[in-house]
């Protein structure tokens, strides 16, 4: 190339003439620093035109670590590149001429002259894609596995650049502009470019040990990229998952539902909690309904849920109490073990049938009533009266549990916790597996278990008071598919008393991390049977060993 031909400023030419490539590095860590041809970024244009300054082509020879194979020494042994421009002049189709070549030693800092797939929400996709005979391109893989060519898979391309919005009178200045793509990295590179900034990516898990230092684990000794050395690392919506002190404290397990759109009576319940003392036929139309279908005795009318000889409802208000009869609603403020014992003690049996059994769902009760239920109680926690009854299990009677299920109620007691519900790239979730054992022998004389039965993807404040937050989620645990129905003739003999417990997950999942917390919660709740066989007595009996 002759300084005749080419366009560029003298003293532009003699900079490259004398071969001085080097870009002095640290002036701006991670721009004008590695040394040209040590950063992936890097390329190496040529651009072909007329002596007169038409242009006629452009194209890379070489990026990144191509560079450096055209890296030589002069006769000074000092570092000079050296480029044959004829064999691309060939390549290309130039065989004879005269044309000015002009070599740029470029690093990108935004953009790319590769393109990018986006969907139809114009986010970037890196996944398996296929073509199809008309030419459009769609998803492929997991994405779409049996390579539908619908709208919903359809995929563009897009160049990853920005365009010049506008130019300044003098043409001394440029604005930019971005394209219609929605990435994080597009646009925090966009605003990288008026200032000192580049943006690196790491798309896993920073290990934090303490002190504002972060390990990168799969970083092995003296390997930190070249562009990086010399800079300072900021971190951008950086964020820590609350929650590494998760324990079995974090959630309660109990009984109770979201009182939405109350069942007209004449004593409707209110909107709000619904929890001990509670009657399932007041909570909604949807609720009674699926109460009746099942075609045994009372079940629509002892419907009854209790939370149990425990602590976990001190303090905890409802104006959803049913404890003395569907036609008396009242409003309690809390209740614990204590409070039971007491009750015992006083021999206070109407307190202790209203808090604990009052028109449980077990049937006809034939021998063994609610206020004998209490009586037993009192009797077997007397001679016992540090154990909780089943470890402080919830109740609820058999016709309720094989109509409806259980109503579940998890408590988050952890204010910041709370806060993570779903949104802006956040997914949390909680999953159920159930498993119990019956208390109670079958009309063979045989007890048994229940395998684990799983509930997955429920939303973490599922159902809840409050949309921002996570502290109530209400899931509906259908009955266990394994719990033993009444014969065909009718009979309830093969009905059993049982105590469920519970595994539960809190799954959360951002920006390509996942994490899953897992709590175990034996003895949630326990299923009253009818009194055929005495069973309903030995199982109360049974709750105390």
């Amino acid at each position: 190339m002759t300084l005749e031909l080419s366009r560029l400023k003298p003293n532009d030419y003699e900079i490259l003439d004398s071969g001085n490539y080097k870009i002095n590095p640290g002036l701006v860590a991670g721009v004008d620093s590695p040394e040209f041809g040590l950063a992936a970024t890097d390329y190496i244009e040529m651009v072909i035109s007329t002596p007169t300054g038409v242009f006629l082509d452009s194209f890379v020879i070489a990026r990144g670590n191509e560079c450096t194979q055209y890296k030589t020494l002069d006769e000074n042994n000092q570092p000079i590149f050296s480029i044959n421009p004829g064999i691309f002049m060939r390549e290309k189709g130039y065989f004879s001429g005269e044309y000015n070549i002009e070599f740029n030693f470029l690093r990108e800092v935004a953009g790319s002259e590769q393109g990018v797939l986006v969907d139809r929400e114009n986010k970037i996709y890196n996944g398996t894609y296929f073509v199809s005979d008309k030419g459009l391109i769609y998803k492929g893989g997991g994405a779409n596995p049996d390579e539908l060519e619908k709208d919903e898979f359809l995929l563009r391309e897009k160049d990853y650049k920005f365009y010049v919005d506008e130019i300044s009178a003098d043409r001394t200045e440029v604005r930019l502009g971005t394209l219609p793509i929605k990435s994080q990295r597009y646009n925090t590179e966009f605003k990288g470019l008026g200032s000192d900034e580049i943006v690196l990516d790491y798309n896993k898990t920073l290990q934090d040990i303490g002190d504002k230092k972060f390990e990168i684990l799969d970083l092995q000794s003296n390997t930190l990229p070249q562009n990086i050395i010399g800079g300072e690392l900021i971190i951008r919506d950086a964020y820590k998952v609350p929650g590494l002190n998760i324990n079995k404290d974090t959630f309660d397990t109990l009984v109770g539902l979201n009182v939405t759109n109350p069942r007209p009576s004449g004593v409707s319940a209110v909107p709000g909690l619904m929890t001990y003392g509670g009657a399932l036929r007041q909570h909604s139309k949807t609720t009674f309904g699926i109460l009746d279908v099942g075609q045994n005795s009372n079940e629509t009318e002892h419907t009854q849920i209790y939370g149990g000889d425990n602590d976990y409802y001190a303090n905890t208000k409802t104006e959803n109490f049913y404890g003395k009869g569907n036609d008396k609603r009242e409003t309690r403020e809390g209740y614990n073990s204590t409070d039971i014992l007491q009750l015992a003690q006083s021999n206070d049996l109407n307190g202790l049938r209203n808090l604990l059994f009052h028109n449980l769902g077990t049937g006809k009760n034939q021998k063994f009533n609610f206020t004998e239920m209490a009586k037993l109680f009192r009797d077997e926690k007397l001679t016992k009266p540090n154990k909780k009854f089943y470890d402080g299990a919830a109740l609820i009677g058999w016709t309720s549990y094989v109509t409806y299920g259980f109503p579940l109620w998890i408590r988050c007691n952890s204010p910041e916790l709370n806060k993570f519900i779903s949104g802006g790239g956040l997914s949390t979730t909680i999953s159920v597996r159930v498993s119990g054992r019956s208390v109670t022998k079958d009309d063979s004389g045989n007890t048994g278990t229940y395998g684990v039965y799983e509930i997955n993807n429920i939303a973490f404040g599922n159902d809840g008071f409050d949309i921002k937050s996570g502290e109530n989620t209400f899931i509906r645990i259908p009955r266990h598919p394994e719990y033993k129905l009444k014969k065909d003739s009718g009979e309830q003999n093969d009905i059993q008393g049982a105590i469920f417990d519970m595994e539960m997950d809190f799954n959360l999942k951002f920006e390509g991390v996942e994490r899953t917390y897992t709590i175990t919660k034996p003895s949630v709740f326990g299923v009253v049977p009818d009194d055929d066989g005495d069973r309903a007595k030995t199982f109360i009996q049974k709750g105390f060993e």
